[in-house]
């Protein structure tokens, strides 16, 4: 059993987007290895596209990478971030709302443990369903 689903990352970039309409750059976070990111960001950038919102991709396989692309999407002017899956993220999801926040960065993800620990937003699959 899986809940991989890479096609809902474009409807939280159309989520966030609808809660930051200003939204002109969106840093995306993720882990190229990580089984379903490839088709999930491939999706990002189309959803990104549409909305025409220039999508920044940052590589973040350790916590140390994690800070890394804060800084960057600090630098570069994000206006939100987009988290793809990772047990890493989800490990750091404290970490990750504190540097969104430092940031005043409007962050989505598909768990709820962001929301629930500080991220702005969450949009994904319910755990209760079979």
């Amino acid at each position: 059993m899986s809940t991989l689903a890479p096609e809902i990352t474009g409807k939280q970039v159309e989520l966030l987007r609808e809660v930051v309409p200003k939204l002109s750059r969106l840093a995306n976070l993720g882990n190229a290895t990580q089984l379903g990111n490839p088709q999930a960001l491939r999706e990002v950038t189309i959803a990104a596209d549409a909305v025409r919102v220039q999508l920044q991709y940052f590589e973040a396989r350790t916590a140390k990478h994690i800070e890394t692309a804060f800084e960057a999407a600090d630098k570069e002017h994000a206006d939100g971030v987009l988290l793809l899956g990772s047990p890493l993220f989800l490990s750091q999801r404290r970490h990750i709302a504190d540097l969104a926040a430092k940031g005043r960065l409007p962050t989505m993800s598909g768990r709820p443990e962001y929301a629930e620990d500080g991220g702005l937003l969450f949009y994904g699959m319910s755990e209760g369903f079979i």
